[in-house]
């Protein structure tokens, strides 16, 4: 019998995998055609930064390497959690404190998201964020401590 939130969890966890898998594909999905959005990325890819180490990326290769950053952030925060998850010591403290601190970081990515209104991006990690919240209530429920303190 699966333990007391951790579907919630579970299923947080493999929607932050998912979102990162969508997020990927965007990022390789087809470029723009619009002429306004053609010049904006010409002049991305026209202006080189001086870095240390000898490095001169353009400011599309940082747009680029921070997209990317992005999947393979909550893709790996997904995973981690899925793997700990499924430990068989895992306690629903434990749990509840990964669902507890994930529900800050994505609190962070969807204030940023709104801040900079970047919607695609926005709507599908406050669906991950609200299944977090509800593994972190669920998880913390007295219920839930007393049955793990039994065992």
């Amino acid at each position: 019998m699966a333990r007391p939130g951790y579907r919630l969890f579970a299923a947080a966890s493999w929607g932050l995998i998912f979102v990162a898998v969508l997020h990927t594909i965007g990022h390789f999905a087809g470029r723009p055609t619009d002429p306004a959005a053609l010049k904006a990325f010409a002049a991305m890819a026209s202006y080189r930064l001086e870095l240390p180490l000898g490095m001169h990326p353009t400011i599309l290769d940082v747009f680029r390497d921070l997209s990317l950053t992005m999947a393979i952030t909550l893709a790996g925060l997904g995973l981690q959690n899925v793997v700990v998850g499924r430990l068989a010591g895992a306690s629903p403290l434990l749990m509840r404190g990964l669902a507890g601190t994930t529900s800050l970081v994505l609190g962070a990515l969807l204030g940023l998201k709104a801040f900079y209104r970047i919607s695609p991006p926005l709507v599908l990690v406050a669906v991950v964020e609200v299944l977090f919240l509800f593994a972190w209530v669920r998880l913390g429920s007295e219920r839930t401590v007393g049955r793990q303190e039994k065992q």
